[in-house]
C-alpha cells in the first residue's frame, strides 16, 4: 500500500514529475491538457510509476507499455477510481413493444420411445351350455349357462351359485289354419259380339269370401278392353266379384271371367267344403255409344 506521501503525489502528478527531474515532460503535458482533447485526457484513470526507497518516480498516465525502472525500482500501477456507489432506483417499466413477426416452424422432433405394454385386462363373462343343470363348480361369477335339454337359461352366476333357471319356451300359440283348405274357383266363358259388352256377377257360397277375381279376352287387341274388375260387398265383406269387358274389334271374341272364394270358418264349422255356386249372371248388352 502507498504511504500518505505517495498518495498525495498521485493526486498531483505534475509536481511529482517535477521533483523527479522531468519538468520538460510535465510542461508539454500541461499544454496538451489545455484543449478539448486535453480535457478528455483528464479523465484517464490508470497510472504507472517506479517505487524505489519510498520514492515514486517515472510516472505515466495510461501507459501503453511497461514503465522502465532503474536502480532496483519496482513498477507499480494504480488508479483514482473511487468505490462503487449504491445501486440506483429501478426506473419505470417502458411501454410494451410491438409484436414481432411469427417465427418459422421448427423442425419435427424425433419420435419418442415406444411405451410399455399395459397389464392384461380382466377376463370377460362367458355363456356356457350343456344338457341338464350346471354344476356349482362350473363357470365364474357373471357367467350364463343354457340348459339345452330343458331349454332354460341360468345366470348371471353370483357368489352363491347359479340360482333358478328361466325357461326359454313361450306359452302355446293359437291353433293354425289347416293346410288342407283349398280355394273354390268360379269361372265362365262367353262370346262377345262386336259392339257389345259382357258383364259377370259372381257370388261366393255361404261362409266364403272373395279373395280375388278378374277376366280378359282370349286375344290381345287394343279394341278388346277389360273395363271393370272389382269385388262385390255385403256388409262390407267381399262376397263376390264383378267383371265387365267391351268388344269394339269388328268381330266376335271370346272372353273369360273368374272369382276365387275361401272359407271364413275353420274346418268342421260346416262351410269349409261347400262347393262354390255357379256364376249368378252373365249379361251381354249392346254398346250405346
Amino acid at each position: 500500500m502507498l504511504g500518505w506521501k505517495e498518495q498525495r503525489n498521485v493526486s498531483k502528478v505534475e509536481e511529482v514529475a517535477v521533483r523527479a527531474g522531468r519538468r520538460w515532460c510535465c510542461r508539454r503535458r500541461r499544454r496538451r491538457l489545455r484543449g478539448g482533447a486535453g480535457q478528455r485526457e483528464l479523465e484517464w484513470k490508470v497510472y504507472a510509476g517506479c517505487l524505489s526507497a519510498g520514492r515514486l518516480s517515472n510516472i505515466r498516465i495510461n501507459p501503453t507499455g511497461k514503465v522502465s525502472c532503474r536502480h532496483g525500482g519496482t513498477e507499480i500501477t494504480w488508479n483514482q477510481t473511487g468505490p462503487a456507489g449504491a445501486q440506483g432506483l429501478t426506473g419505470p417499466q417502458g411501454p410494451q413493444g410491438a409484436r414481432g413477426p411469427a417465427g418459422a416452424q421448427g423442425v419435427q422432433g424425433v419420435q419418442g420411445v415406444q411405451g410399455q405394454t399395459g397389464s392384461p385386462g380382466a377376463n370377460g363373462n362367458t355363456v356356457l351350455h350343456g344338457s341338464g343343470a350346471p354344476a356349482s363348480t362350473l363357470g365364474s361369477v357373471g357367467d350364463y349357462y343354457v340348459d339345452t335339454a330343458a331349454h332354460a337359461l341360468y345366470g348371471p352366476k353370483s357368489a352363491s351359485g347359479w340360482g333358478s333357471p328361466t325357461s326359454l319356451v313361450g306359452p302355446p300359440g293359437a291353433p293354425g289354419i289347416s293346410p288342407t283348405l283349398s280355394p273354390a274357383v268360379q269361372s265362365s266363358n262367353v262370346d262377345v259380339p262386336t259392339g257389345d259388352a259382357a258383364t259377370w256377377i259372381f257370388t261366393c257360397a255361404k261362409g266364403q269370401i272373395a279373395t280375388g277375381g278378374g277376366g280378359g279376352f282370349a286375344v290381345a287387341d287394343a279394341n278388346l278392353v277389360l273395363e271393370y274388375s272389382a269385388p262385390t260387398l255385403t256388409n262390407s265383406a267381399p262376397t263376390g266379384w264383378w267383371v265387365q269387358g267391351v268388344n269394339t274389334s269388328g268381330s266376335t271374341e271370346t272372353m273369360a271371367a273368374y272369382v276365387i272364394c275361401l272359407p271364413t270358418t275353420a274346418p268342421g264349422a260346416g262351410h269349409a267344403n261347400v262347393a262354390a255356386r255357379p256364376a249368378a249372371s252373365v249379361h251381354l248388352s249392346a254398346l250405346s255409344r
